[in-house]
């Protein structure tokens, strides 16, 4: 098995095992609630008075509306993730072409811009 192999399955192993021990712990406790919602219970337990300065602009109609958005967030943030490593990943497999033909990457035709068969 070539290195990079062994780092992936390394870092496979490591993601399913902090999976598992988020899993664990959230389980113990049985409370998947947000951060919100338990900054509103410290509020009132440490401030029982205490008003709000201003109220919401818009009020989502569900737990699902919410849900939503979120994974819309979470696949647009990994499209991006993903687009930019898959752009490092090509760079770099490309300099390497270059380089192991003898070309350095400056005067390779497509790193340059111009294609030197071409007049």
């Amino acid at each position: 098995m070539r290195r990079s192999s062994w780092i992936n399955l390394l870092l496979l192993v490591v993601a399913v095992g902090v999976f598992a021990v988020a899993l664990v712990v959230g389980a113990g406790k049985g409370d998947f609630g947000g951060t919100d919602a338990a900054a509103t219970g410290e509020i009132s337990a440490v401030a029982p008075d205490y008003q709000p300065w201003y109220e919401p602009v818009w009020v989502q109609p569900g737990g699902e509306i919410e849900s939503g958005l979120f994974a819309l967030q979470a696949a647009i943030g990994g499209g991006i993730v993903g687009f930019v490593l898959g752009a490092y990943r090509e760079r770099r497999k490309q300099a390497r072409g270059a380089s192991s033909a003898g070309v350095s990457a400056a005067d390779h035709p497509t790193r340059a811009g111009h294609d030197s068969t071409r007049p």
